[in-house]
This record gives structure tokens, C-alpha cells and sequence, in this order.
């Protein structure tokens, strides 16, 4: 499947690796995708993360109180794992479509 997508664009007479290229390409935009949405989601984690961990202080041992922040903790700090697992995912991509991961950081 790959090899078909590789033909296409070597037959289409555009030379990617030109410098009027640089900064294009499927590795790339996957690699920028990828970046920004998982800074994104580290971010808006991180900030989850904090406003629970204030609720959670505020709440003076109420136990109705603490059930809100308790879970937005548990989801913040998921939302963390999966902004480092993002990049994971997408070095796995760049290796299976035969990029080299690194170039893009």
C-alpha cells in the first residue's frame, strides 16, 4: 500500500527533496499534526491538572466535593499519558512510511 503511495508521488515530476520543498511532504505535515495536537492536549491536561488539584484543595473534606476534582485528576492525568504516547505513535508511523523519526524534531 505504501509503494503505491510512494509511485504516485515520485511519477507526479514535482522533486520534493528541492529547497523550494523543504517543509513539505507527508512526514512532515503527519510530524506538524501530530506535534500540535499533542501540545495542545499537553497543555489543556496541565491546566485541567492544576484547577483540579485547587478544587480539590477547596473543597474542605466534603466528600460530595471531592468526587469532581478526584475525577478531573484521573482524566487530567490521562490526558498527559496520551500526549506522550502521541509521539510515540507517530515515530511508528514515520518508521513504517520509511522517515526517519528524528529529522522532524
Amino acid at each position: 500500500m505504501f509503494d503505491l503511495f510512494n509511485k504516485t508521488i515520485d511519477n507526479s515530476g514535482i522533486n520534493v527533496n528541492s529547497p523550494e520543498f523543504e517543509g513539505s511532504g507527508i512526514g512532515w505535515m503527519i510530524s506538524t499534526a501530530v506535534d500540535t495536537i499533542s501540545i495542545i492536549a499537553f497543555w489543556v491536561s496541565f491546566v485541567m491538572l492544576a484547577y483540579s488539584f485547587i478544587l480539590f484543595i477547596t473543597s474542605t473534606g466534603d466528600p460530595k466535593r471531592i468526587e469532581k476534582p478526584k475525577s478531573a485528576i484521573t482524566w487530567s492525568v490521562l490526558g498527559l499519558i496520551l500526549a506522550v504516547l502521541l509521539q510515540s505513535i507517530k515515530a511508528i508511523i514515520l518508521t513504517t512510511l520509511g522517515y526517519d523519526p528524528g529529522s522532524f524534531f
